[in-house]
């Protein structure tokens, strides 16, 4: 468990092209759920209801969910033999970018109350890309979309509940002649999102580029 300030964060590695390995975002926030049971032995064995519960997903959904996350490789899973006995998972690490490979999601998500399970998955996959100075992006909803291998309507309908929920704000530039000149977006303070982790000059270029971590 990593601490800052009271608060825990999940390291959950930057994944795109979902489809293209038969991912779905919500899969990203099973693995996330999961993950957060991890002990210093660096593995879990929580039972597919915990899992979840904890996040809003049926048991039916989890158990889909992990054969998926096991067959792209973000998860092991040793399975019991034994009825009433949870399977134990473990979590290969795969450092391509350092730590810049992976983003903090706090553990505090877990307990809102006024994000449903879509929305908050959307809101651990596009962590990924606020890397700019005060986790800001200047890009919107068809670069995610591009990115993440997803559908625009369905990257649009849940990026536009974030932001009226008040988990993502938008901020505008103006010109000298008081128009508008760009739009970008700003994680907000509804979670903590500062962690040890981060450092506090800005990750270089390369690592500002998104890039497919995995397949």
């Amino acid at each position: 468990m990593n601490l800052q300030d009271g608060g825990a964060y999940v390291s959950v590695p930057n994944v795109l092209k979902l489809t293209d390995q038969h991912l779905q975002y919500l899969d990203i926030l099973t693995y996330t759920s999961l993950k957060s049971f991890n002990n210093r032995e660096e593995d879990c064995f929580p039972r597919h209801e915990t899992v979840g519960e904890l996040v809003g997903l049926s048991k039916n959904f989890v158990i889909d969910s992990v054969e998926r996350l096991e067959a792209t490789g973000l998860i092991v899973v040793e399975r019991s033999l034994k009825k009433m006995v949870s399977n134990q998972y473990y979590f290969p690490k795969k450092d391509y970018y350092g730590k810049y490979s992976h983003s903090q999601i706090p553990k505090s998500i877990f307990k809102v109350s006024d994000l449903t399970s879509c929305e908050m998955a959307m809101l651990v996959c596009i962590r990924q890309f606020y890397y700019h100075g005060k986790h800001t992006c200047l890009y919107g909803t068809r670069f995610y979309a591009k990115w993440l291998g997803l559908s625009d309507d369905t990257v649009r309908k849940q990026f536009a509940s974030l932001i009226q929920k008040g988990y993502v704000r938008t901020q505008h530039k103006l010109n000298k002649w008081g128009k508008y000149t760009w739009l970008k977006y700003v994680l907000s303070d509804k979670l903590n999102w500062d962690f040890s982790h981060f450092s506090k000059s800005n990750p270089p270029a390369s690592a500002q580029r998104p890039v497919i971590m995995i397949g």
